[in-house]
């Protein structure tokens, strides 16, 4: 299997967002792979504040929790993943640049030759 790097961030992170998104379980370690350190520390303080948030306000209904702004961990998480994959898009281009610029080329069938 080849080494993944920074060209299949955003594929990696679309199949998490996807399978969050369809209700299916992501484990915590399946989830943090596909983050960076930044994104990491983004996510751990969005739960905090969610947790400090519950701890001030308690909701009696679905739509209390709403008016506070309550979300779910899954919902945390998929903001996470959605703010990622836009950070991830913005990077893309730089990301094929280099692979270019340091010798990567794909041939007519899409494979990777490294050429030194």
């Amino acid at each position: 299997m080849p080494k993944l790097d920074d060209t299949h961030t955003l594929s990696r992170l679309k199949k998490r967002l996807d399978e969050l998104e369809k209700d299916v379980e992501v484990s915590a370690k399946d989830f943090r792979a596909v983050l960076t350190q930044e994104q990491n520390d983004a996510y751990e303080r969005a739960w905090e504040e969610q947790q400090a948030l519950r701890k001030k306000r308690r909701a009696r209904t679905k739509e209390e929790e709403r008016e506070l702004g309550w979300k779910s961990k899954r919902e945390v998480r998929i903001d996470t993943l959605k703010s990622a994959m836009v950070q991830a898009r913005s990077q893309s281009s730089d990301v094929w640049k280099k692979k270019m610029r340091d010798g990567y080329h794909l041939d007519h069938y899409g494979r990777n030759h490294h050429y030194r």
